[in-house]
Protein backbone atom coordinates (compact mmCIF):
# COMPACT_ATOMS: atom_id res chain seq x y z
CA UNK A 1 0.00 0.00 0.00
CA UNK A 2 2.85 2.41 0.75
CA UNK A 3 4.44 1.71 -2.62
CA UNK A 4 1.16 2.41 -4.35
CA UNK A 5 0.70 5.66 -2.41
CA UNK A 6 4.25 6.80 -3.19
CA UNK A 7 3.70 6.10 -6.88
CA UNK A 8 0.50 8.09 -6.93
CA UNK A 9 2.11 10.98 -5.06
CA UNK A 10 5.37 11.18 -6.99
CA UNK A 11 4.41 14.57 -8.47
CA UNK A 12 3.23 15.97 -5.15
CA UNK A 13 6.46 17.45 -3.84
CA UNK A 14 5.12 18.23 -0.36
CA UNK A 15 3.38 14.90 0.21
CA UNK A 16 4.93 12.55 2.74
CA UNK A 17 4.26 8.84 3.06
CA UNK A 18 5.62 7.00 6.07
CA UNK A 19 5.18 3.65 7.72
CA UNK A 20 3.92 3.96 11.27
CA UNK A 21 1.20 2.91 13.64
CA UNK A 22 -1.59 5.48 13.78
CA UNK A 23 -1.41 5.53 17.56
CA UNK A 24 2.08 7.11 17.48
CA UNK A 25 2.67 9.13 14.32
CA UNK A 26 6.35 10.06 13.79
CA UNK A 27 5.66 13.74 13.12
CA UNK A 28 5.94 16.88 15.24
CA UNK A 29 2.91 18.71 16.59
CA UNK A 30 1.19 21.03 14.10
CA UNK A 31 3.30 19.83 11.15
CA UNK A 32 0.71 18.59 8.60
CA UNK A 33 -1.77 20.52 6.49
CA UNK A 34 -3.83 17.50 5.42
CA UNK A 35 -4.23 13.89 6.51
CA UNK A 36 -5.94 11.28 4.35
CA UNK A 37 -6.97 7.80 5.42
CA UNK A 38 -8.42 5.26 3.05
CA UNK A 39 -10.00 2.08 4.41
CA UNK A 40 -7.77 1.80 7.47
CA UNK A 41 -10.02 2.54 10.45
CA UNK A 42 -12.23 -0.53 10.11
CA UNK A 43 -9.11 -2.65 10.72
CA UNK A 44 -8.51 -1.08 14.16
CA UNK A 45 -9.99 -1.85 17.56
CA UNK A 46 -11.94 1.05 19.06
CA UNK A 47 -9.15 2.23 21.39
CA UNK A 48 -6.76 2.42 18.41
CA UNK A 49 -9.30 4.40 16.36
CA UNK A 50 -9.62 6.96 19.16
CA UNK A 51 -5.86 7.22 19.69
CA UNK A 52 -5.17 7.49 15.95
CA UNK A 53 -7.68 10.31 15.56
CA UNK A 54 -6.11 12.05 18.57
CA UNK A 55 -2.66 11.69 16.98
CA UNK A 56 -3.93 13.07 13.68
CA UNK A 57 -5.36 16.06 15.53
CA UNK A 58 -2.00 16.57 17.24
CA UNK A 59 0.02 16.64 14.01
CA UNK A 60 -2.38 18.82 12.03
CA UNK A 61 -1.78 22.54 11.87
CA UNK A 62 -4.66 24.74 13.03
CA UNK A 63 -7.06 24.88 10.08
CA UNK A 64 -5.68 21.61 8.69
CA UNK A 65 -8.07 18.93 7.58
CA UNK A 66 -8.64 15.23 7.80
CA UNK A 67 -10.39 13.14 5.16
CA UNK A 68 -11.35 9.58 6.01
CA UNK A 69 -12.81 7.12 3.50
CA UNK A 70 -14.11 4.08 5.35
CA UNK A 71 -17.20 2.09 6.20
CA UNK A 72 -19.88 4.28 7.73
CA UNK A 73 -23.15 3.85 9.56
CA UNK A 74 -25.23 0.93 8.31
CA UNK A 75 -27.89 -1.33 9.73
CA UNK A 76 -27.62 -3.65 6.76
CA UNK A 77 -27.30 -7.28 7.76
CA UNK A 78 -26.50 -8.06 4.13
CA UNK A 79 -23.41 -5.81 4.26
CA UNK A 80 -22.24 -7.55 7.44
CA UNK A 81 -22.86 -10.95 5.85
CA UNK A 82 -20.88 -9.96 2.73
CA UNK A 83 -17.97 -8.57 4.76
CA UNK A 84 -17.83 -11.33 7.39
CA UNK A 85 -15.37 -13.58 5.51
CA UNK A 86 -13.03 -10.66 4.80
CA UNK A 87 -13.18 -8.35 7.81
CA UNK A 88 -12.94 -8.53 11.59
CA UNK A 89 -16.54 -7.67 12.42
CA UNK A 90 -15.60 -6.71 15.97
CA UNK A 91 -13.44 -3.85 14.60
CA UNK A 92 -15.88 -3.00 11.81
CA UNK A 93 -18.91 -2.78 14.11
CA UNK A 94 -17.96 0.62 15.55
CA UNK A 95 -17.81 2.11 12.08
CA UNK A 96 -21.19 0.62 11.19
CA UNK A 97 -22.67 2.14 14.36
CA UNK A 98 -21.39 5.63 13.42
CA UNK A 99 -18.44 5.88 15.81
CA UNK A 100 -15.97 7.68 13.51
CA UNK A 101 -17.80 11.03 13.39
CA UNK A 102 -18.23 10.85 17.17
CA UNK A 103 -14.51 10.20 17.68
CA UNK A 104 -13.61 13.08 15.35
CA UNK A 105 -15.87 15.44 17.27
CA UNK A 106 -14.53 14.25 20.64
CA UNK A 107 -10.97 14.89 19.44
CA UNK A 108 -11.88 18.50 18.63
CA UNK A 109 -12.51 18.43 14.88
CA UNK A 110 -14.99 21.04 13.63
CA UNK A 111 -17.13 21.41 10.53
CA UNK A 112 -17.59 17.65 10.29
CA UNK A 113 -19.19 16.65 7.01
CA UNK A 114 -19.98 13.51 5.12
CA UNK A 115 -18.72 14.67 1.72
CA UNK A 116 -19.50 11.46 -0.17
CA UNK A 117 -20.91 7.96 -0.12
CA UNK A 118 -19.68 5.07 -2.21
CA UNK A 119 -20.89 1.52 -2.56
CA UNK A 120 -20.67 -0.68 -0.54
CA UNK A 121 -21.20 1.49 2.52
CA UNK A 122 -18.10 3.66 2.24
CA UNK A 123 -18.47 7.19 3.61
CA UNK A 124 -16.03 10.02 3.06
CA UNK A 125 -15.76 12.17 6.18
CA UNK A 126 -14.04 15.52 6.42
CA UNK A 127 -13.18 17.57 9.49
CA UNK A 128 -11.16 20.67 10.21
CA UNK A 129 -8.84 21.27 13.14
CA UNK A 130 -9.93 24.51 14.77
CA UNK A 131 -7.63 27.50 14.47
CA UNK A 132 -5.71 28.74 17.48
CA UNK A 133 -8.36 31.47 17.83
CA UNK A 134 -11.41 29.17 17.81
Amino acid sequence: ALGLAKGRLQNASKARVSKAFGESLPMPDHSADHVFSSLAFHHMPEHAKRKTISEIYRILKPGGDIVIADFGPSKSRILRWILKPFENLEYLEGNLKGALPQYLEQAGFKQLQNVGKHFPGIDILKGIKGSALS
